[in-house]
């Protein structure tokens, strides 16, 4: 009988067991080692934020390794989702599951981006194809109730949600999503129960942490919002929506300064980012800094001169500073391009989920 693994290793000292490895193992078994020590790297980088490093080691992949092999993809779209880069993340998840059509990780994720960028029939055909063909898979219910979101149909998404969370107990991504929904429908109690369940599930899940911080806001206790706020922030401090809330609540306890240097944090992450500039303007606004309010208002305005929303607040400060003319101009863009008023940000307390996960495309309020 062969001797027992133990004392085979304990008769080498570590010397000699490191030749045995080198010898053994040629420089195929070594190459296929260092490739997933550098994948458990890039891990690293993204369960910590680090996006300098990780985007480095990127960089180091062989670009056919990078393409073809599904973990790396699945690692990349990860890294620009948690990034708020919806768009190349849309690109890099549809890419893996038109190859890989058995595979349902990351379409989680790929269905929060479509949500974010408004894609209602690709983010329709992909919930069909999923619950059609992996209905036991509890990403496809999260995919089905980010669907049912998108079309504001907040009932069956909460519906879906519960499914996907009977077919997988230990999925965190899909009580956070519940709990944003529940949100929605005022049901604050379930929804504070459903980020706690996360957080019991993943006690570093930053999205749990900012859900929690969401109800008490919306429940107005802000220093219980703003230490749960705070605590994601710590854990992942590169989100810019949660800096933006962040902010919020601190010039809401008249600590303007200190709600600026988030903002312009939050800025230094994105300078293009509109929901931040037109956080950092209203933020102005309220300070009654109303010549910087104007000025950032017209950077908006010339990169994105389709937001009602923009027009919206431009018409207040021009009100506020006697421009009369041009403050019922500006109102009249306002209503040209939202007639039913629907991005009139007048209620600074109102959360949707926009302020969720970063939506740059949607409305702030």
């Amino acid at each position: 009988m062969n001797a027992p693994m133990s004392s085979v290793a304990s008769s080498l000292n570590n010397d000699d067991l490191g030749d045995a490895v080198e010898v053994s193992y040629d420089d195929k078994y070594k190459w296929l080692f260092d490739l997933y020590r550098h994948i458990s790297f890039i891990e690293e980088c993204i369960s910590t934020y680090n996006w300098k490093t990780a985007d480095a080691l990127f960089a180091k992949l062989d670009k056919e390794i990078l393409l073809n092999t599904s973990m790396i993809r699945l690692q990349l779209g990860r890294a620009c989702f948690e990034q708020s880069e919806y768009r190349e993340c849309r690109v890099i998840l549809s890419d893996l599951h038109e190859r890989k059509k058995w595979k349902v990780e990351g379409t989680e994720l790929l269905s929060t981006s479509m949500w974010h960028l408004q894609d209602t029939h690709a983010l329709s055909a992909l919930a069909q194809t999923l619950t059609t063909e992996s209905r036991e898979r509890a990403q496809s219910w999260c995919v089905a109730g980010n669907c049912f979101s998108l079309q504001r149909q907040h009932t069956q998404a909460i519906e879906c949600m519960e499914r996907a969370i009977q077919l997988d107990k230990r999925f965190a991504y899909a009580y956070t999503l519940l709990g944003h929904e529940l949100i929605v429908q005022d049901d604050l109690d379930k929804a504070s129960g459903s980020f706690r369940s996360a957080l019991l599930l993943s006690p570093r899940d930053y999205r749990a942490w900012y859900g929690l911080g969401l109800v008490h806001l919306k429940k107005e206790q802000n220093t219980i919002a703003l230490t749960n706020i705070q605590k994601a922030v710590s854990i992942n401090p590169t989100n810019r929506a949660m800096l933006c809330t962040l902010s919020t609540i601190e010039q809401q306890r008249g600590k303007t300064d200190t709600a600026l240097v988030l903002i312009d944090r939050a800025l230094t992450l994105n300078p293009l980012d509109v929901a931040c500039r037109f956080n950092r303007a209203r933020l102005l606004f309220e300070s009654k800094r109303n010549d910087e309010c104007l000025k950032e208002l017209e950077k908006l305005k010339a990169s994105s001169p389709d937001e009602a929303f923009i027009y919206h607040l431009l018409a207040r400060v021009h009100r506020r500073m006697g421009n009369t003319h041009l403050a019922l101009l500006s109102y009249s863009w306002a209503a040209e391009l939202d007639p039913r008023g629907e991005q009139n940000p007048t209620d600074t307390n109102h959360v949707t989920r926009e302020e969720y996960e970063d939506d740059e495309y949607g409305s702030p309020v």
